[in-house]
This record gives C-alpha cells, sequence and structure tokens, in this order.
C-alpha cells in the first residue's frame, strides 16, 4: 500500500511538474483549470501511449476534426465545428505528450505535427470564408484573421530556425484555438438591428486576427533585437 501510495504521489509530481514547465511563461501559467486540465493530459497520455497509441495517429486525427469543423461551420452548425475543434485540439495536444511518454518523439513527428498545426489552423478560417462570400467585404475578416495566424506562427518557427530565442508572448496556437472555439460557440448570436451572418463571430475573428498580426510585429521586434545583441 505504501508503495502504490508513494508511486501515485511521484506520478502526481512529475505531471504537475511537467505541466508547470510547459506553461511556463504562458498567460496560462497562474490559471489553476488550465494547469488541472494539462495535468489530467499528461496522466491520459501516458496512459494512451502505454497502450500502444500512436502519437501520429493523433496528429492525423487532429486534421480530421479540424476539416470536419469546417465543413460544420460551412453548413451553419457553428455549436457542431466548436465541438470539433475542441476534439482537435484535445489531439494536438495529446500527441506530443503521448510521443514524450512513449519515447517516440522525432524530428519528423515535430515536422508532421507543426504541418498539420497550420492546416488545422486555417481549415475553420476557410470555412468561415465560404459562409460569408457573397455577403460583400465581410468574407475579407476570416481571409485576413488566417493570414494573420499564418504570419504569427511562419515568424516564430523562422526564429526558432535561426536558433534566435524569444518568450512565448501571446496568440500561440492555444490561445487561437480558444478564442475560434468561443467565437463559433456565439455563432448563433443575432442582432435584428445588424445584418450580418453571425455578428459576433466575425468580430472575435477580427480580432483573432489583428491579435495575431500585433503579435507577429512584436516578434520580429524582439528577433531584431536578439540578432543585434548576438551581433554586438
Amino acid at each position: 500500500m505504501a508503495s502504490a501510495a508513494s508511486q501515485a504521489t511521484a506520478s502526481t509530481w512529475s505531471a504537475s511538474a511537467i505541466g508547470a514547465t510547459r506553461l511556463a511563461g504562458t498567460p496560462w501559467r497562474h490559471c489553476p483549470v488550465v494547469r488541472g486540465v494539462y495535468i489530467s493530459a499528461v496522466h491520459l497520455g501516458a496512459r494512451l501511449a502505454k497502450a500502444g497509441v500512436s502519437a501520429h495517429l493523433l496528429t492525423l486525427t487532429s486534421l480530421v476534426f479540424a476539416a470536419a469543423a469546417a465543413v460544420a461551420v460551412t453548413q451553419g452548425w457553428f455549436q457542431v465545428s466548436a465541438v470539433l475543434l475542441i476534439a482537435s485540439g484535445a489531439c494536438d495536444l495529446l500527441d506530443g505528450i503521448v510521443a514524450r511518454a512513449g519515447a517516440t518523439a522525432g524530428p519528423f513527428g515535430a515536422l508532421l505535427d507543426s504541418t498539420v498545426d497550420r492546416i488545422a489552423d486555417g481549415l475553420p478560417l476557410l470555412g468561415l470564408v465560404v459562409v460569408y462570400t457573397g455577403t460583400g467585404p465581410a468574407a475579407a475578416v476570416p481571409a485576413a484573421a488566417m493570414i494573420g495566424v499564418f504570419s504569427v506562427s511562419y515568424v516564430r518557427a523562422r526564429a526558432e530556425a535561426l536558433d534566435i530565442s524569444l518568450p512565448p508572448l501571446f496568440m500561440r496556437r492555444p490561445e487561437r484555438v480558444v478564442l475560434l472555439v468561443v467565437a463559433l460557440l456565439l455563432g448563433n448570436v443575432e442582432f435584428t438591428w445588424l445584418p450580418i451572418l453571425a455578428p459576433v463571430t466575425l468580430a472575435v475573428v477580427a480580432g483573432i486576427g489583428a491579435a495575431s498580426l500585433w503579435a507577429a510585429v512584436v516578434t520580429l521586434r524582439l528577433a531584431r533585437h536578439a540578432c543585434e545583441r548576438r551581433a554586438e
């Protein structure tokens, strides 16, 4: 009994330590709910790895859910799309945990994960572009958000490839997914005085795009300062 209790305590400590490390420097580090979710994900990921679940399978499953979310939003099923996007994000969270727990993490897995993440970022926004096509300039909002999302992701990835150390900052993928889920959940909110489909969704998506572009600019400035310090 004592041995089992010690193992359980060690397992909890390990999961807590991993959670604290992965969330360090992010806006979520002081949120007990997020920390609890991540610790639970670490435990679940360890069980999945022990059961032989492939991290690559989880990565590709996240892409399938993202594609399904895009299809759902084109049909006007905003809440269904939000649930599918949550499922996609959950698979994306678990694939890295499973890879590390199963000692299968490697360069190809990281490349596959990053590639799928970019596609999964764009698919729901592409679905919204389809939704707003034919309604005038509104379609430009999700299209611009897609550019912003890709910009901040590319800047960070390129900086890391150049071995430029950057802080986590804001508008990384978890924040974008959460905000997009919120936007989709509010898709059925309408205002009689505003003849625009899902105006709250459109407003939140506009905010995602603007914040992502600003994050890209901030990241570029920090990268420039890092390069200048390196050159001194």
